[in-house]
């Protein structure tokens, strides 16, 4: 006789909306002025107001938070639908889509509303060009 299936119920609830309320955190930190200098695991963990070891249970690593922080601005921002480009037979329609999904993802999640605050490479908040140093006019 095999036992009986355990079911999460309303502790699953509450892990879910914990593990985005750790991401949100993380997106946060990200985002600041001091970017990614400012991001550690304890830093997301005061943040999303948990325990350390509650953000190493739920991602393991540093890396498994970028990880998990990329999957979900992905599946926020509709990146599944560029499979449908590559499946295009014209080019310049799949190269519409691609435009297109990228487009909406970029689009779909500002934090300041209408794509004013994004991340750089540097891991710093650029709220416009007006900020780049002289001789870098565009965005990289």
């Amino acid at each position: 006789m095999s036992p009986r299936p355990y079911r999460l119920g309303q502790r699953q609830v509450t892990t879910e909306q914990t593990r985005a309320r750790i991401i949100a955190a993380a997106r946060e930190l990200l985002v600041a002025s001091d970017g990614f200098s400012g991001f550690s695991i304890d830093a997301v963990a005061r943040k999303a107001d948990v325990a350390r070891m509650t953000v190493y249970h739920q991602f393991g690593s540093k890396i498994g938070l970028l990880e998990a922080l990329s999957d979900s601005l992905a599946a926020h921002g509709g990146m599944e639908h560029l499979a449908d480009a590559f499946r295009r037979p014209e080019p310049l329609d799949a190269l519409d889509e691609y435009i297109t999904v990228f487009g909406r993802f970029w689009s779909a999640d500002r934090l300041n509303g209408g794509g004013k605050a994004c991340v750089s490479s540097s891991g710093g908040s650029s709220r416009s060009t007006d900020n780049l140093p002289p001789g870098h006019s565009t965005r990289r």
